[in-house]
C-alpha cells in the first residue's frame, strides 16, 4: 500500500510526502527529511539552534490561525482549502515588524501590521479582484470605532459576474492581541480564547448594481485593549430569472490597533 501524508482538522499535513515527514512536538508543527535528525536531536543540539527558534515561530503561527479560523465556522463553506496556509504565511510574514528581537523569540505585533492582510486570499476567489468599496474607519470618542463608506456607484465599487444584479456586502472584526515571548516560560504567552476574540459581526448593507449611494455609517464599540482584523463578505446574487448561484468573495481588508496602554 502507499503511505501518504495527511491533513488534519487544522489544516497541517500530518505524515511523510515524498522525502519530508510532517510531525508535531510539543505543539510545535516541524517537516524533516526521511533519515535526517532525531527529535531529541533538533530539540537539544547547538547545530539545531535555527531550527528550533525556526520551529518555535513557525508553531506560534499555526496556533494563531487555528484560533482566528475556530471562530468563523459560519464562513467555513465559502473559505478556500488553502486558507489556512494563506493565513500561516501572512503570519509568518509580520515577524518581519519586531526588529528588535531575536529569532524565534519575535514578536506578532498587529498593532504595527495595518494594511498587511490588504490581500489575504480567504474565499477561493481573491476579495480584492471583485471589491474596492470605499470604506474608511475613525475612532469617534474613547470607546466607539465608526466605519464611514464615501459616496460611490456600487458599478464601479464592485465588479459584478455576469447575470449578477445586487450584492450582500458585510462587516466583521475580530479581536486580537499582540503576542510575546515570555523569556521565564522560554515560551510564547497565548490564550487563544482570550488573546483572540470571536468574529463580531458590525452592519450588513445590500447594493444594487445600477444605484449610487452616499455615505453610509456604522459604529460599534472596540475594547481598547484588543488590535481588530476587520473583514469583509461580498455575496453577489444573481438576477431574479437566472439559475446561477450566490458567488461570495471574503477579506481582511485592514487592522485597527489597539489603543489600551
Amino acid at each position: 500500500s502507499i503511505v501518504m501524508a495527511t491533513i488534519n482538522k487544522d489544516g497541517h499535513i500530518i505524515g511523510p510526502l515524498g522525502n519530508l515527514r510532517f510531525y508535531s512536538s510539543n505543539g510545535i508543527n516541524i517537516v524533516a527529511t526521511k533519515g535526517g535528525p532525531s527529535a531529541k536531536q533538533i530539540k537539544t543540539a547547538e547545530s539545531y539552534a535555527f531550527t528550533r527558534a525556526h520551529n518555535a515561530e513557525f508553531g506560534l503561527v499555526s496556533k494563531v490561525t487555528s484560533a482566528i479560523y475556530r471562530y468563523h465556522l459560519e464562513m467555513k463553506p465559502i473559505r478556500h482549502p488553502n486558507a489556512h496556509q494563506f493565513l500561516r504565511s501572512y503570519l509568518f510574514r509580520m515577524y518581519s515588524y519586531d526588529d528588535i528581537s531575536r529569532h524565534g523569540q519575535r514578536s506578532l505585533l498587529f498593532s504595527k501590521a495595518h494594511h498587511h492582510f490588504g490581500h489575504l486570499q480567504v474565499s477561493g476567489s481573491r476579495y480584492t479582484d471583485y471589491v474596492s468599496l470605499p470604506l474608511t474607519w475613525a475612532h469617534s470618542d474613547e470607546d466607539t470605532t465608526t466605519f464611514t463608506i464615501n459616496d460611490f456607484a456600487a458599478k464601479n465599487a464592485f465588479q459584478f459576474p455576469k447575470l449578477y444584479d445586487h450584492v450582500d456586502w458585510s462587516l466583521h472584526v475580530q479581536g486580537i492581541k499582540d503576542i510575546h515571548f515570555n523569556p521565564s516560560k522560554k515560551d510564547y504567552d497565548i490564550m487563544p480564547f482570550e488573546d483572540i476574540l470571536p468574529l463580531k459581526s458590525i452592519a450588513s448593507f445590500q447594493f444594487y448594481k445600477h444605484q449610487r449611494y452616499t455615505d453610509l455609517q456604522c459604529s460599534t464599540v472596540l475594547n481598547r485593549d484588543y488590535n481588530y482584523l476587520v473583514f469583509a463578505v461580498a455575496s453577489f446574487c444573481p438576477t431574479l430569472h437566472s439559475k446561477a448561484a450566490v458567488f461570495h468573495v471574503m477579506g481582511c481588508i485592514g487592522v485597527i490597533a489597539g489603543r489600551g496602554a
